[in-house]
């Protein structure tokens, strides 16, 4: 060690933090992407992930608002081990991408003639020095997940999945905002591969669990932004025009999903139980059936099921139970 090195990690010599000199978080999405950090956006295959991360990025190439909130500009860098040409070139056409044309939005694919960098290439991290360099900070999607990982690597232990992340934290270091694609397991569809190593290590992760049963498909969005914001959510719906015979995707918009409306439904049952602090299981059962037309069984189900939760049961005079709001 030189002497100029000894004198630099002499106690009294090592940098201190500085808060002021701290940045305030920058949303390249407002309450969805936190600039140069790594977000996860998980959900089964065929939850509209890759559909719903292009229109976004289309937004953000261009700086235009999304769903209703704003976003930062950025040139975004969309590499795609997943989707064949035919399907991305019709999202291209349905959602106006212009791929071709868009100076801000580059799509690399497994099937063009350029290969798709891999993480921890010196060429990946070349595109991303040479972008900040020319005053562009670069958002990189990758798509999906498993498929940056070593050949016969699923994602399942930390040692497939920790060095893959140091890398992608590297290229946040170096200006790049990373968001990342991935898949819940075929047997259980609320673990994901790498799911412990990765809750712990991205700075957002956000679940899409789409409501089947719905026409046209609902999405629900459960976000965790850990040290950017703790939990919301939201719901979102594909909108789904037809062309010669085919359905496509064009966009998507903001409604009101089942986590919402049960939400609601909780809050009606609390307004009901204050305003009949008197009615026994039975009459306050009656009450919410009506009000919110539904069947007496299953009011009495939803009083049982928050009981402890939302609302607390006391026992009166000849043992009658009534309710209070928690």
């Amino acid at each position: 060690m030189t002497k100029e090195e000894d004198r630099q990690y002499q106690w009294e010599n090592l940098p201190r933090f500085d808060p002021s000199e701290a940045p305030q978080t920058k949303w390249l999405w407002e309450k969805f992407i936190p600039e140069r950090s790594i977000t996860f956006v998980v959900g089964d295959a065929g939850s509209y992930k890759s559909t719903f991360l292009l229109a976004l990025c289309k937004a953000i190439s261009k700086g235009e608002s999304f769903l209703g909130r704003r976003t930062k500009r950025r040139r975004v860098l969309y590499l795609d081990n997943e989707n064949p040409l035919d399907v991305l070139a019709n999202r291209d056409k349905a959602m106006n991408l212009g791929l071709e044309t868009n100076n801000s939005l580059v799509l690399l694919s497994i099937y063009n003639k350029v290969p798709v960098p891999k993480i921890g290439s010196h060429a990946l991290r070349e595109i991303v020095r040479k972008s900040v360099a020319d005053g562009h900070k670069l958002l990189i999607v990758l798509d999906h997940w498993t498929t940056f990982l070593k050949p016969g690597e699923g994602g399942e232990t930390t040692g497939q999945t920790t060095p893959i992340l140091q890398e992608l934290r590297s290229l946040c270091a170096l200006g790049a905002t990373i968001v990342v694609l991935a898949h819940t397991v075929k047997y259980d569809k609320t673990i994901f591969y790498g799911g412990a190593d990765i809750r712990d290590k991205a700075d957002a992760m956000h679940t899409f669990v789409l409501e089947r049963h719905s026409d046209p498909e609902i999405i629900n969005v459960d976000s965790i932004l850990k040290r950017h914001g703790g939990r919301r959510h939201f719901s979102i719906q594909p909108i789904i025009e037809k062309n010669n015979g085919d359905s496509q995707v064009t966009g998507f918009r903001l409604v009101k999903g089942r986590k919402h409306e049960r939400k609601m439904r909780i809050e009606k049952i609390r307004g009901l139980i204050k305003r009949n602090p008197t009615a026994s299981q039975r009459e306050l059962a009656s009450v919410i059936a009506e009000t919110i037309g539904i069947g007496r069984n299953k009011a009495e189900r939803l009083l049982n099921k928050y009981t402890g939760k939302c609302w607390d049961v006391r026992s009166g005079m000849n043992r009658k139970k009534t309710y209070v709001v928690r």
